[in-house]
């Protein structure tokens, strides 16, 4: 099994999950998922994410590939095995995965730490327009704001990134990450 750590940070959608764990870890520490969502404009396949079709995703579940794979909205998202093997050989990494999906990485890999990410409802339709969403996208992602909210208390951590306080939440996530374990 891994020497590092993992920290699965869980949360809203557009609460600035990635953008906190990469500033805490560096992008390099990021697992990257699979999934079968549109890439973004600005998103790189390999870097931002594996973007596969459903069939390439559907297969690669079949063949027991995931720690942990989920449906968010219509679109499907995974976590490789050894993608969890590879970034955490030295280091901790991080993962921003689905609530379901942290509970099904946290039984192969128990010392996982989970941390709750959100920001206000308005805070986070903010985000989801300044990304460059589309209207049913975020109207999809805003629907599910209130049911994702029901995981903030099952997790180890919970972080509030409001606007304008980005660095406190960043500092946040530092003083976890060090008291659970050395970055």
């Amino acid at each position: 099994m891994s020497k590092g750590k993992l920290f699965c940070l869980i949360g809203t959608s557009g609460s600035g999950k990635t953008t906190i764990g990469s500033s805490v870890f560096g992008k390099e520490k990021e697992l990257v998922s699979t999934t079968t969502r549109d890439k973004r404009t600005h998103e790189k396949d390999g870097v931002d994410y594996h973007f596969v079709s459903k069939l390439v995703f559907l297969n690669m579940a079949r063949a027991e590939k995931f720690a942990e794979e989920d449906r968010y909205g219509d679109h499907y998202y995974g976590l490789e095995l050894s993608e969890i093997e590879e970034k955490t050989k030295d280091n901790n990494a991080y993962a921003v995965v689905t609530y379901h999906g942290y509970e099904q990485i946290k039984e192969l890999y128990p010392d996982t730490v989970s941390v709750f990410i959100y920001s206000p409802y308005n805070d986070n339709k903010d985000m989801l327009i300044n990304r460059g969403d589309s209207s049913w996208n975020i109207n999809k992602r805003l629907g599910l704001y209130y049911s994702d909210m029901k995981n903030k208390d099952k997790c180890d951590y919970v972080i509030e990134n409001v606007k304008g306080l980005l660095d406190e939440s960043i500092e946040m996530l530092n003083q976890i990450v060090e008291k659970e374990g050395e970055v």
